[in-house]
């Protein structure tokens, strides 16, 4: 029993600890606050938009960019699709 504790909490520390970082969506207005450092597209296998977003989001954050902003969203056969300009602070 002594042992499951102790995993258990090794398990939750671990998660813990581990780093988060999610980039931010801002509009076209804030963009000029930031240094552009990038772009990034998603391609149209995605259910709907939030999908696209979400993905966005991911590739943003894998990027190092702190923030992103949609400039297009694109609907074709196969889903949605999307392209971002990624941002970090100045």
């Amino acid at each position: 029993m002594f042992k499951k504790i102790m995993l258990t909490t090794a398990v939750i520390t671990s998660v813990i600890s581990l780093p988060s970082f999610a980039a931010t969506e801002i509009s076209w207005d804030e963009t000029s606050k930031y240094v552009h450092v990038g772009d990034i597209s998603v391609g149209g296998k995605y259910f709907s938009p939030d999908d696209a977003k979400s993905n966005i989001n991911m590739k943003a954050a894998e990027a190092g960019a702190d923030y992103y902003y949609v400039s297009r969203f694109t609907r074709g056969n196969t889903g949605f699709g999307a392209n971002a300009v990624l941002y970090k602070e100045k």
